[in-house]
């Protein structure tokens, strides 16, 4: 059924149909293709985990000797303070020999 329009200055644009075949279409070869295509996504994927595992690693390891440091310097300190303190009750109560 046709509806009937005014008459305008502009033109109103059609619709396009495009009727679109390949040539030519080897469906083993597009297989083979989304295959390779698939193993190497995989293979940068795999690729990358390893190298943030990797990264995990060192990090955790740098923490770790970090962290032993840390405690061996705290651990000297408290010794050392220790000491400091018995020295200092040792000559409130006279224990040791003033030479003097």
């Amino acid at each position: 059924m046709m509806v009937s329009r005014l008459p305008t200055f502009f033109k109103l644009p059609g619709y396009n149909v495009f009727e679109y075949r390949p040539r030519y279409f080897d469906e083993k070869k597009d297989r083979r293709e989304k295959a390779e295509r698939s193993i190497k996504i995989k293979k940068r994927a795999f690729e990358r985990d390893s190298i943030l595992v990797d990264n995990f690693r060192r990090d955790k390891a740098d923490i770790r000797k970090k962290s032993i440091l840390l405690s061996n310097i705290i651990r000297i300190i408290i010794v050392i303070l220790f000491c400091g303190i018995c020295y200092y009750l040792a000559q409130a109560f006279g224990l040791l020999w003033n030479t003097a």
